[in-house]
């Protein structure tokens, strides 16, 4: 056994036991609090979950990427981000200063035009085979762009978020083979 494993799940479960409540709670009312200030910079915060906050960065005037870049260039790193979000990722354990970063960087950032939707559209695949079946069936990798038409035999994501596009046994159309390229996801596993 590893012992300094051990200890630092006893640490960790002292902690659970202990202030993880309190230390929670006032991290999400500051995190709360934060969103507030950030919209009312004029910025795009979606509902997510009460340790996040995701940006709609297209909805300001800039990229998810361009808005990764000003964080990082002010010694905050994302969790996430593509094209048009972002997210940040808060736990208890960020300190006073990380808040004053994460209020001083927006505090000098200005929305911009909007940038206007990509016309990408997300419609549910169509379920052409069980989960199971495509799991175990005879598999190939294939470019995105030759996989139109085929039945996907292993979800491909990009992580985070982790949500697959499409799953095994669903069938890969243009609409779904368009989103694994926005992705930057040049091959994926079907179905042979």
């Amino acid at each position: 056994p590893s012992y300094l494993v051990m200890q630092s799940l006893d640490l960790c479960n002292r902690y659970i036991n202990g202030n993880i409540r309190t230390d929670l709670l006032n991290c999400v009312n500051k995190i709360n609090d934060l969103k507030a200030f950030i919209r009312e910079k004029g910025f795009c915060v979606t509902d997510s979950e009460p340790l996040k906050i995701t940006l709609d960065c297209y909805t300001s005037g800039y990229t998810g990427e361009e808005m990764a870049t000003i964080l990082r260039n002010n010694n905050a790193e994302p969790e996430f981000y593509d094209d048009r979000f972002l997210v940040l990722m808060i736990t208890p354990q960020n300190d006073e200063e990380d808040f004053k970063l994460l209020y001083n960087v927006f505090s000098d950032l200005k929305p911009k035009t909007a940038i206007p939707e990509n016309g990408l559209k997300v419609n549910l695949p169509v379920k052409r085979m069980s989960v199971r079946d495509a799991v175990f069936a005879e598999t190939e990798t294939v470019d995105v762009d030759n996989s139109i038409g085929r039945i996907c035999a292993s979800p491909t994501v990009s992580c985070p978020p982790a949500v697959p596009i499409a799953v095994s046994g669903e069938e890969i159309t243009k609409e779904v083979a368009e989103l694994f390229k926005y992705y930057s996801i040049d091959k994926i596993l079907v179905v042979k």
